[in-house]
């Protein structure tokens, strides 16, 4: 999935829900959301310009309620901007006319407006090369799309999150694809994979605020006057 930039027109002004605050602003993380290029999630073809989440994740990432939410999606799909497929844990939503707003790029541009400047090029690739070994001390390290891959595969780390954090496994899989997501717009360095699961739960209990005791979220107020 591309972070780095999405193209806006200036059409937009004219939109219809562009004076609406919260409907304009899903509709723009929809946009920024949706894959740039097709790929696959948990054995399912995930297309250029559909993206998994669920209400929850976009009522937490937009500071909306679950309300606020849907009343908004609803207006994006009276239009025809999106539909959505909702499933037992989660949602798929593709935007209608993603080609429309965001013009195909071949993967090699696409990467390279992704890493910026030269530097940036260079630490993505190093990001995302093949394992290779650290010879001071043997620790393979591997780019976060691989770890990502054995994260969502090895038994042993999803056994032990799920326990962990006390969530399905389906929320898991959602959560580490966002994480996932996370790392690409960071371009966080390279990590073990031990690494990689511990600062995925850091992330995960920070971004949803989990009280680790009881894998529910803290509440925002104080019960005492």
């Amino acid at each position: 999935m591309s972070n780095s930039f999405i193209t806006l027109s200036r059409k937009i002004l004219s939109w219809e829900w562009y004076t609406d605050p919260n409907t304009m602003r899903l509709f723009i993380h929809c946009l920024l959301k949706a894959n740039w290029r097709d790929n696959k999630w948990m054995g399912k073809d995930i297309k250029r310009g559909s993206f998994i989440t669920s209400q929850q994740n976009l009522a937490s990432d937009l500071k909306l309620t679950r309300k606020q939410i849907l009343l908004s999606i609803k207006k994006l799909k009276s239009t025809q901007e999106i539909v959505t497929k909702g499933y037992n844990k989660y949602t798929l939503v593709t935007v209608v006319k993603y080609d429309d707003y965001q013009k195909i790029v071949s993967e090699e541009v696409q990467q390279r407006d992704n890493g910026g400047t030269t530097r940036g090029q260079q630490r993505y690739t190093t990001n995302n090369s093949n394992n290779t070994n650290n010879s001071n001390n043997n620790i393979i390290i591997r780019g976060f799309e691989e770890n990502f891959k054995i994260a969502k595969s090895n038994d042993k780390y999803v056994k032990a999150i799920i326990s962990n954090l006390n969530i399905s496994e389906e929320r898991l899989m959602v959560a580490y694809t966002e994480f996932n997501e996370h790392l690409q717009r960071t371009q966080d360095t390279a990590k073990t994979q031990a690494d990689y699961v511990t600062h995925f739960r850091n992330w995960y209990i920070k971004k949803y605020r989990i009280d680790v005791k009881t894998g529910k979220t803290k509440s925002l107020f104080n019960n005492t006057l």
